[in-house]
């Protein structure tokens, strides 16, 4: 929608925006590089939506982004990137309780987030339905606090070392998904 819009400073007021029947939103505001802050969009009824990949990515001037803590992320299944290079966010929304029906891919979702102050806990995130990270972010040692790491399975090294996990996934709902989402665009 508004991908590669580098000069845009803010939006008109896109909170009451109808959203119910669109499956993509990824790519929404990529690289919005001047983009200081966003309308609320805590609203916005998501519950269709299938790829939220690159959402904020590169929004570098943005500090902080509306409440999306209470999205119906269940449909979701790639959130690639979502946050990456946000590199003056010092605020996530706690989207710790974010459920997914889907394995989900997490890629690069914190990488170049330098600013951020804390991190939600995703350890409440069922780890089975998580595909591989890559590089979650730059910073998995400060990112990932020590709390986070006491309360679960989730650590630096099942991020880093372990593929069992994620090797045992029966994907073909994602498969799938991947199908419908390539003859979209095509």
């Amino acid at each position: 929608m508004f991908y590669g819009c580098s000069s845009l400073k803010e939006l008109s007021d896109i909170s009451k925006w109808n959203i119910k029947n669109i499956f993509f939103l990824n790519n929404m505001f990529y690289k919005c590089s001047s983009l200081i802050s966003l309308p609320d969009i805590s609203k916005w009824n998501i519950e269709y939506v299938l790829d939220i990949n690159y959402m904020f990515y590169e929004c570098s001037s943005l500090i902080s982004l509306p409440d999306i803590s209470k999205w119906n992320t269940k449909n979701i299944y790639k959130l690639n990137s979502i946050f990456e290079n946000c590199s003056l966010l010092t605020f996530i929304p706690n989207i710790s309780n974010w459920r997914f029906n889907y394995k989900i891919n997490i890629n690069y979702i914190f990488k170049g987030c330098n600013s951020l102050l804390i991190i939600p806990d995703i350890s409440k995130w069922n780890i089975n339905k998580i595909d591989w990270p890559k590089n979650i972010s730059d910073k998995k040692e400060s990112l990932l606090s020590e709390d986070i790491l006491k309360s679960s399975d989730l650590s630096i090294s099942s991020f880093e070392n372990n593929n069992s996990i994620v090797n045992s996934i029966d994907n073909s709902r994602n498969e799938e998904l991947d199908d419908y989402y390539d003859n979209f665009y095509n």
